[in-house]
């Protein structure tokens, strides 16, 4: 697309693409949480509230658990590999190789830390929503700070592989936030009657100008601001249009909640009529024989434990003979709850409610997620997570807070899945061989064991910094020494010790 085409024009055009999508994800919001993609954009309006708050429910449960999966806290969700070729031709030795682990692991906890401290759980939990619901969100992760548009603020196309090749934005900004430029082309060609004192909308438009490139700009009323113009290397696009459920030859993904509309669609209309049912068997009326001998005047005004002349035969309740077919409904009903809470991971609360997590709690919640959602963890662990760290540990780099690695040397690979190549079953190895190697005794492990060398890639796999925890050589030299010492002491030694020590000083016997 040529810069000579507006942005706005550019939107409106791929917004008619977008906009059955948009309609489908509206439907799917109106039954879960409809504040998510609302009919339109006027601010403080009231929401059709769903008869069931299962939904809402379903969609907040299952964000956590995918937010949880993404980032477990406390623990990194990725490890740097080596390349195999070059492990083999550096001729590494034990001791090296368990220092480059070290250091790998260092790296990997700043590059979380960081991610952390940009408060990116709040936005991925955000994303996760919108991606249960709408099936698309796009994230913006910068230096500073992360942050998520929904469907209705954005337009994507994509090529023939499901590659993205143009992202535009639309947001409204207040006139103060735009740069002296923007505003003062605005006022010199006032063309378009633009009023200053309302919010603006301004369009930015990324797009792949390079088969290793990225750049992006924005516009205002019909202005290009030229500072806003930026460049991107392959694997440095800050702007992520994530997607849940592809489809072929769509630009566009389709949500978890789709998949299951009918059986939401369903749930609603039940929920709706027993709640109806149970608002009507829940009045209380009386019936009166016309001509009973109780009066309903005196019926009224009767206090209680009052008496009241007449024949209980003339008095009744209105009842409803409805019982029957309410159960069959009720019945319903709960056979499709148990499905939508099964499909959306409610039974079983693994995560406990606490500060700390367990790594087995996180790896429990990862299996679920593998089990329950069928590769659309692994999905997202490909195109929101490893595009997170890439950025992250790029910007690090450019700061100088990490060292330059050697490009296609150091590769992260995100740690998905039970089975996936990572710390957790690099530990489970480790302690495997620890228990196989018990029945020889310590004397046997000792001797054909580097014991330095296995603590430190069991704190490697557990991600724990050694630093301060664990002996230098020379400290166990020290100690060894030290304990000899004290041995030969409490044996009456104190003329060796002194002879050892005159030796070791180079005083002559």
């Amino acid at each position: 697309m040529s810069e000579t085409v507006s942005l706005e024009g550019r939107y409106r055009q791929l917004a008619s693409q977008r906009e059955q999508y948009l309609q489908r994800a509206r439907a799917c919001a109106s039954v879960t949480i409809p504040s998510l993609v609302p009919r339109d954009e006027t601010e403080g309006q009231d929401f059709p509230l769903p008869s069931s708050g299962l939904g809402a429910r379903a969609v907040k449960t299952l964000s956590s658990k995918l937010t949880l999966g993404i980032l477990p806290p406390g623990h990194p969700f990725f490890r740097l590999t080596v390349d195999e070729k070059t492990l083999i031709e550096s001729g590494l030795d034990q001791q090296s190789y368990g220092e480059v682990e070290e250091t790998l692991a260092a790296i990997e906890r700043i590059g979380v830390r960081n991610v952390e401290n940009k408060g990116t759980r709040d936005t991925l939990y955000q994303g996760m929503k919108h991606l249960l619901v709408s099936g698309n969100v796009l994230i913006f992760y910068g230096k500073k700070r992360a942050k998520h548009y929904p469907l209705s603020k954005y337009v994507v196309s994509r090529d023939s592989e499901g590659e993205t090749e143009e992202i535009i934005l639309c947001e409204e900004v207040t006139p103060s936030k735009l740069p002296a430029e923007a505003l003062a082309r605005i006022r010199l060609d006032n063309s378009q009657s633009v009023d200053l004192k309302k919010n603006l909308k301004v369009y930015t438009r990324v797009y792949q100008s390079a088969p290793d490139y990225w750049e992006s700009y924005q516009e205002v009323a019909g202005h290009v601001i030229q500072t806003s113009r930026s460049r991107y290397p392959k694997g440095k696009n800050p702007w992520i249009a994530a997607r849940l459920i592809r489809v072929e030859g769509e630009d566009y993904g389709r949500s978890y909640v789709e998949e299951h509309m009918g059986d939401f669609n369903t749930l609603e209309v039940l929920t709706r009529a027993v709640t109806q049912a149970s608002v009507a068997a829940a009045r209380i009326i009386f019936l009166v024989k016309p001509n009973a001998a109780a009066k309903v005047v005196a019926l009224e005004k009767a206090r209680n434990g009052e008496y009241v002349l007449g024949n209980e035969d003339d008095v009744s309740c209105l009842q409803m003979d409805k019982m029957q077919d309410f159960a069959i409904a009720q019945q319903v009903r709960q056979e499709v709850t148990a499905g939508l809470q099964e499909a959306f991971l409610m039974t079983g609360a693994i995560r406990r409610d606490a500060e700390r997590v367990t790594a087995e709690e996180i790896r429990q919640v990862t299996h679920m997620l593998e089990e329950g959602l069928g590769g659309l963890y692994t999905q997202l662990a490909g195109s929101v997570q490893l595009p997170i760290i890439q950025l992250e540990m790029g910007y690090l780099q450019a700061e100088g807070k990490l060292p330059q690695l050697p490009k296609d040397t150091f590769q992260p690979q995100i740690l998905t899945g039970i089975e996936a190549l990572g710390r957790e079953q690099e530990l489970g190895k480790l302690n495997l061989l620890t228990q196989t190697l018990a029945p020889f005794g310590p004397e046997v492990i000792q001797e054909y064991v580097d014991v330095g060398e296995l603590a430190s890639r069991v704190m490697a796999a557990l991600s724990i910094d050694r630093r301060g925890l664990v002996l230098t050589e020379e400290q166990r030299e020290q100690r060894a020494q030290k304990m000899l010492m004290q041995q030969l002491a409490a044996s009456g030694g104190e003329a060796a010790i002194n002879q050892m020590m005159g030796g070791a000083n180079g005083t002559p016997s």
